[in-house]
C-alpha cells in the first residue's frame, strides 16, 4: 500500500508545541523511550558504550513516558492509538499512568516473546 501521501513525520521533542504543526491530532504515536531506570542502567554491560541519553528513563524509568503520557490527551485523535515500549519492570507502573491520563480510555498491557510485559496500547 502506498502511504505516502498519508503520513506526516515530524521531528520534535516528544510532541510538537501546540500552533507549530499543521496536525492538529495524531492518529498513532509511537514510541520507544528510554525506559531503563537509573540504578538499573548502571549496573549493564552496554553502560558507557551506547549513548545514556538514549537508555535511561530516570529514576524509575519513566521520565519521558510520563512527559510523553502528559501530553497525550490533548494531542491524540478520537479513535487513534499510542503504543509505548517499557521496561518490564516499569510496565505496571507505565500502564497505571495511563488509566488515570485516559480515564475513559480502553488501556492493554502487551506482553513480548519471553513473556515480559512490553508494549502499552492506549486507545482513547
Amino acid at each position: 500500500f502506498d502511504v505516502t501521501n498519508r503520513i506526516d513525520f515530524v521531528e520534535c521533542d516528544l510532541l510538537p508545541e501546540r500552533g507549530s504543526s499543521e496536525v492538529s491530532a495524531y492518529d498513532l504515536i509511537c514510541a520507544n523511550l528510554p525506559y531503563i531506570p537509573t540504578h538499573t542502567l548502571q549496573r549493564l554491560p552496554i553502560f558507557g558504550r551506547e549513548p545514556t541519553l538514549a537508555l535511561d528513563g530516570g529514576e524509575d524509568g519513566l521520565d519521558l513516558v510520563r512527559r510523553l503520557l502528559d501530553m497525550g490527551p490533548q494531542w491524540l485523535a478520537a479513535g487513534g492509538m499510542m503504543l509505548l515500549e517499557l521496561e518490564a519492570t516499569n510496565a505496571v507502573q507505565g500502564r497505571e499512568l495511563a488509566c488515570t491520563l485516559f480515564p475513559n480510555g480502553t488501556i492493554k498491557l502487551h506482553h513480548d516473546l519471553a513473556g515480559h510485559p512490553r508494549l502499552l496500547e492506549i486507545r482513547p
